[in-house]
Formats: structure tokens, C-alpha cells, sequence
């Protein structure tokens, strides 16, 4: 785990680290987005890969370093053209959001046929996961400008829907690119972080 609270798990991005470069072996300049990326990447990416980073915070898109291409739109609303990226990484995010299908549904309209969608959420049934739900918004904020000194902390209200469970996600994932033609969904890494996120989704879809 890093010293910065909102760089998620070290451990689980290593392994992704890896599983991304075996699944876009070949493409020298892949088109990758970061769905909700705020001020800085969560994984890293092979070089040559081509980043864009779309958030809803201006502020916090004006930060980010690690993206070649900002788009300020939010997740459940943005359209890009079909057949944008080669993959798309949500990290911690959909929790945050009133309808994680209908982002998802929008990756998937953005993905090439055989594209890979990256998604990582808390577990419903972790114990940290109902805390941060009902714990309130005002504390939420009080805790990261008290412990870590962050004024201004990218923090959202968290809804964290029953439909947002591991296996529900990996279901939904599956059932919303099924149009590409065959999909396989598999996790990488193991344990989960301070916020109670499991290892990431990785759903890879055959054209």
C-alpha cells in the first residue's frame, strides 16, 4: 500500500500491470480510456499507449499528468464514438455513480470488438463497504483533510448499489459488451485495499 490514500492497491496493480500488457500484446499504440480518472493514473500502461482521461471534476482533470487527452463528461452520460479503445479502466468509481449500468453500457459501446474493459469497485459484503456507504458524506470529507492533509479531497458521495456486488459486476460487464461476440471476465491479484476493493474485473472480449 502507498502513502497516498487514493492510489488504491499496489499489489493488485502490479498483477493488472501485467495482464494489460499480455492482452494488448501487438498493439503499439492502443487507445486507452480512464474512466474517472482524477488527478492521476491508477495503472500503469505499456508505453506507447495513448490515455485519455475523462472526469467529471475540471480540477481535478487539470491535474492529471499522466493522460495525453482530457475530456471533462461524466461516466453514466459521456458518449464517444463506437469502437474508440482498445480498453477501458473504471477504478474505484462505479460506486460513486446513481446508475453504474448505464456506464458500463457506454463502455461498451466504446470498446473495439476486442477490447478489454478494466473495472474496480469495493465489495457490497466487505466490512468497509456498508461503513463507507453509511458513514456520512461531511465525516468522509473531516477524515482525509484531518489524516492525510488534503484540503480539498476528490471525494464523492458513496451509493455503492446492491447491484455493484462482485459477482453482479462480473455479470453485468459480460452482459453489456455480450454484442462484441464472446466475452470472459477473470480477476487479477488478490486481497483488497484500505477501502475494501477486491481484485480488479478484467473482461476481455473476442472480435
Amino acid at each position: 500500500m502507498t502513502g497516498d490514500p487514493m492510489a488504491g492497491d499496489t499489489t493488485s496493480g502490479e498483477s493488472l500491470h501485467a495482464t494489460l500488457d499480455r492482452l494488448l500484446a501487438g498493439r503499439a499504440h492502443a487507445r486507452v480510456l480512464d474512466a474517472g480518472c482524477g488527478p492521476h493514473g491508477r495503472v500503469t500502461l505499456r508505453a506507447g499507449a495513448h490515455i485519455v482521461g475523462l472526469d467529471i471534476s475540471a480540477e481535478q482533470l487539470a491535474k492529471n499528468q499522466d493522460v495525453h487527452e482530457k475530456v471533462l463528461g461524466d461516466i453514466q452520460t459521456y458518449e464517444f464514438p463506437p469502437q474508440s479503445f482498445d480498453a477501458v479502466i473504471c477504478w474505484e468509481l462505479l460506486e460513486h455513480v446513481q446508475h453504474p449500468e448505464r456506464a458500463l453500457a457506454l463502455f461498451a459501446r466504446a470498446l473495439k470488438d476486442d477490447g478489454v474493459l478494466v473495472l474496480a469497485a469495493p465489495n457490497v459484503f466487505s466490512i468497509k463497504g456498508p461503513l463507507t456507504k453509511f458513514t456520512p458524506y461531511r465525516f468522509h470529507r473531516w477524515y482525509y483533510q484531518r489524516m492525510y492533509g488534503i484540503v480539498h479531497p476528490p471525494i464523492f458521495p458513496t451509493h455503492l448499489r446492491l447491484s455493484m456486488t462482485p459477482r453482479a459486476t462480473a455479470s453485468l460487464s459480460s452482459s453489456t459488451t455480450s454484442s462484441k461476440a464472446s466475452c470472459s471476465s477473470t480477476r487479477v491479484g488478490s486481497g483488497t485495499s484500505s477501502a475494501g476493493v477486491g481484485p480488479p474485473c478484467v473482461t476481455r472480449c473476442a472480435g
